[in-house]
């Protein structure tokens, strides 16, 4: 049976920020070294994403986390230590708000009928 290729059928056309955060090193004016994140934002294409109902929560991991939004992404163009800001979605005061990725991507390609080569990420509000 031949591999049915559907990532045609979702197309990437909706952008979002990943923000990438790695940890670098500075020297204080002491000249002792300390820890500093690095900020990484990069637009990213995707398929679709959309905020989860509270009515339904939808639970992830094995800390049985929330999931506040879902992503519909290309396979591999997130990772569990990636944030996300989502288009148009704000706080009270008008700054975006970002998610988090709750650990690894569900990725269904693995399977004898059909190859998406889409994968769904889980995203959790970041308060504070």
């Amino acid at each position: 049976m031949a591999e049915v290729s559907m990532e045609e059928d979702l197309p990437l056309t909706v952008e979002v920020i990943r923000i990438a955060v790695s940890q670098s090193w500075e020297e204080d004016r002491l000249g002792n070294r300390i820890p500093v994140e690095v900020r990484e934002d990069v637009p990213v294409l995707v398929h679709s994403w959309r905020i989860v109902s509270s009515d339904e929560p939808i639970l992830a991991g094995h800390e049985r986390l929330t999931v506040d939004a879902r992503m519909i992404t290309a396979v591999g163009e997130f990772s569990p230590t990636d944030k996300v800001e989502l288009p148009g979605i704000v706080d009270q005061a008008g700054d975006p708000v970002t998610f988090e990725v709750i650990g690894r991507a569900v990725n269904v390609d693995h399977n004898p009928w059909l190859h998406v080569g889409r994968e769904i990420v889980n995203l959790k509000e970041m308060s504070g």
